[in-house]
């Protein structure tokens, strides 16, 4: 993801997954989700390294991604 974009999404991302944890605390299923979401970090780096070959064959702009998201440039 481009930095532009990783700036505009990081704090959604991150509140949504705050929020997540508060709705599975209440069900008290706040120590399952904990562990999945530390099962993905550790599993990051590998992701990363696809992730990588991916985007080094792949090139697209940040208007092309902003658009397929559904938001409309002004």
């Amino acid at each position: 993801m481009p930095l532009l974009l990783l700036v505009i999404y990081l704090p959604i991302h991150i509140g949504m997954l705050f929020f997540m944890l508060v709705q599975y605390s209440r069900r008290k299923k706040g120590a399952v989700f904990f562990r999945a979401i530390m099962d993905s970090v550790k599993g990051f780096p590998v992701i990363m390294r696809k992730r990588r070959i991916v985007q080094n064959n792949k090139k697209t702009s940040i208007q092309s991604i902003w658009q397929s998201n559904g938001c409309r440039h002004s």
